[in-house]
């Protein structure tokens, strides 16, 4: 997710298909303040190294890449929408 200059947060609006999954990364610095949120019905949100499946993480970081995983939560019939925030501070 890229942040425009000056911007301390991102986001992205996609969509999913039953058994899909939507793979992003977000480079961060040690030491700040994080919030990665995924809005949508029966979306959640995954982040390496902090948490499987939640509707949002806050988390201090660590320098590196941390890789967001967006998926539904319980396997759908149809494509669902959502919307995948990351505040970096």
């Amino acid at each position: 997710i890229q942040f425009e200059r000056g911007s301390f947060s991102g986001a992205v609006s996609d969509t999913l298909m039953p058994s899909q999954a939507r793979c992003y990364t977000l480079e961060v610095g040690t030491g700040q303040a994080a919030r990665i949120a995924v809005i949508g019905e029966n979306m959640c949100v995954s982040v390496s190294g902090v948490g499987d499946c939640q509707a949002e993480f806050r988390f201090t970081t660590r320098a590196g890449v941390y890789a967001l995983r967006v998926t539904q939560l319980f396997r759908s019939a149809s494509t669902l929408p959502f919307t995948l925030t990351a505040e970096v501070r």
